[in-house]
C-alpha cells in the first residue's frame, strides 16, 4: 500500500510540477515588475486592526514611507472594537506625525470582512487596498503594484509576503512554506488561476469590489473568498513580485494551530462555495486543473500521513512488545551495514521518494533565486520537508472533522 502511495503521490507531482513550470518559462510575461506610470490613481489602504496596539504604530510608519504622491494617498485605520489600547496608539502615530492623509474610525467588533467594508464605504480612491496591521510594506510596493491595473482585466494585485521576524523555530520552518507560496503564486499568475488576495497587503480595483457586494462578512477567510469570487467573474488576480511585505507569524504550536484550522476551513468552505468553477472549460485552466489538483492535494496529505503513521504505530508497537517479552534484547540492536541497507531496501520505494525529495529541493531553489533570498536554517528546512508535512496533513484531518460536524466557523 505505502509503495502505491508513494508512485502515485509522485506521479501527480511530477505531472502537477511540469505543467507549472513548462508554463511559468513559456509564459511571455515571466517575472513581471511594475513599471513607474506618469498619471498615478488615487490608493485608499485600509489597515483592520483588533488588538494590535503593539503593532499599528510600525505599520503606519511603513505606510507613510510609501514612494507614492501623498496626495493620491488615503489611510484608513478601523479600530474593529478591540479591548487593549489599539485606537490610543493609532491616535498617538497620527498626532505625532501630523500625517494629514490618515484617518481614524473606531467600530463594534464584527470582524475583518466588516471592518474592510467600512472602510470601503468611505473610501474615495480608484484603489482599495488591504494592509494587516501587523505588517510592514516595502518603500516601492505600490508604485510596482499599480502599472497591474493597466489591464483593464486585472481585478486585484496581491504582493509577496515574507517574514517579518525569524528568531523563534516555528517562524523559521514558516519561512520556507511562505517563500515557497510566493513562488507559487508567480506560477499560477503565469497560467491566470490566481485565486487568493492576501490580507498582508492586497490591492483592488473599488468600483469591482462595490459592484460585486463588498467582503462576504459571514466567511473566515475573506480574502481568499474575494479572490476566487474575482475569478469567478473572469477578472485576473496577480501578484508583483517586486512587491515585499513583511508580516508577523505565528511562534506559538497553539496559535499555528488554530490560524491553518482557520485557514483550511476557509479553503473547503469557499472551494464548496465556488464549486461551479470545477471542471467548468468555461474558465480554463483554473477550472480544469487548478481547482480540482487543490481537492486533490489534501486527500493524497491524508492519505500519506495516514499510512506513514500506520507503519510507525505498527513498528513502535512490536518493539514495545519485543522487549517486553526479551528485555536484552534491547542491547543486541545492532546497525546495518551498507551492503544491508543498499541489498535490503526496496526500489519501489526508493525511486519515487527520490523524485520527491528532488522536486522539492528545485522548486525551493528557483524560489529562493526569484525572490532573491538566501538558503538559510537548514535544520528547520530538514523539519519542514519531514515532519512539517505530516502535522499540516493532522491539521487538514482536525478543519474536515469540524466542516463536517458544521462546528461554529470563528475568527480564531
Amino acid at each position: 500500500m505505502l509503495e502505491f502511495v508513494l508512485w502515485f503521490v509522485s506521479f501527480v507531482s511530477l505531472f502537477v510540477s511540469v505543467v507549472w513550470l513548462s508554463t511559468f518559462y513559456l509564459s511571455k510575461s515571466g517575472i513581471v515588475y511594475g513599471t513607474d506610470t506618469l498619471q498615478y490613481p488615487a490608493v485608499s489602504l485600509c489597515v483592520p486592526a483588533f488588538n494590535e496596539e503593539k503593532t499599528i504604530a510600525k505599520t503606519l510608519n511603513s505606510l507613510l514611507k510609501l514612494d507614492y504622491p501623498k496626495e493620491k494617498l488615503e489611510i484608513l485605520v478601523i479600530d474593529d472594537g478591540s479591548t487593549d489600547n489599539t485606537y490610543g496608539a493609532a491616535k498617538a502615530f497620527l498626532e505625532k506625525s501630523g500625517a494629514g492623509n490618515i484617518v481614524i474610525i473606531q467600530k463594534k467588533n464584527a470582524g475583518k470582512a466588516a471592518a474592510l467594508n467600512t472602510a470601503l464605504r468611505k473610501a474615495h480612491g480608484d484603489l482599495f487596498g488591504c494592509v494587516d496591521a501587523d505588517s510592514t510594506v516595502s518603500e516601492d510596493s505600490l508604485k510596482k503594484i499599480v502599472p497591474h491595473f493597466n489591464d483593464g482585466r486585472v481585478g486585484a494585485v496581491v504582493s509577496t509576503i515574507l517574514l517579518a521576524q525569524e528568531k523563534k523555530f516555528l517562524q523559521k520552518v514558516q519561512r520556507f512554506e511562505y517563500i515557497l507560496s510566493s513562488f507559487f503564486r508567480k506560477l499560477f499568475t503565469s497560467m491566470e488561476s490566481l485565486y487568493v488576495t492576501t490580507g498582508v497587503l492586497s490591492v483592488y480595483r473599488r468600483q469591482i469590489l462595490v459592484a460585486l457586494g463588498g467582503f462576504d462578512e459571514k466567511n473566515i477567510t475573506e480574502d481568499l473568498e474575494m479572490g476566487m469570487r474575482l475569478n469567478y467573474y473572469k477578472y485576473k488576480v496577480v501578484v508583483e513580485m517586486g512587491s515585499k511585505t513583511h508580516t508577523e507569524v505565528p511562534f506559538t504550536i497553539k496559535a499555528f494551530w488554530r490560524q491553518r484550522i482557520r485557514w483550511l476551513r476557509g479553503h473547503v468552505y469557499n472551494t464548496f462555495k465556488y464549486r461551479k468553477m470545477l471542471f467548468n472549460k468555461e474558465y480554463g485552466f483554473m477550472g480544469m486543473f487548478q481547482l480540482p489538483f487543490h481537492l486533490l492535494s489534501p486527500v493524497l496529505m491524508i492519505l500519506s500521513a495516514t499510512i506513514i503513521s500506520y507503519g510507525f504505530i505498527d513498528r513502535t508497537y512490536w518493539f514495545l512488545l519485543k522487549v517486553s517479552v526479551a528485555p536484552k534484547s534491547i542491547f543486541e540492536i545492532s546497525l546495518p551495514t551498507l551492503r544491508e541497507l543498499l541489498l535490503g531496501t526496496k526500489f519501489q520505494i526508493v525511486f519515487p521518494s527520490f523524485i520527491l525529495i528532488f522536486l522539492v529541493l528545485f522548486m525551493y531553489d528557483r524560489a529562493h533565486k526569484y525572490l532573491q533570498e538566501k538558503w538559510t536554517f537548514p535544520f528547520a528546512f530538514i523539519v519542514f520537508l519531514t515532519i512539517y508535512p505530516l502535522v499540516i496533513s493532522y491539521i487538514w484531518i482536525a478543519a474536515m472533522t469540524e466542516e463536517y460536524f458544521e462546528i461554529k466557523r470563528e475568527w480564531r
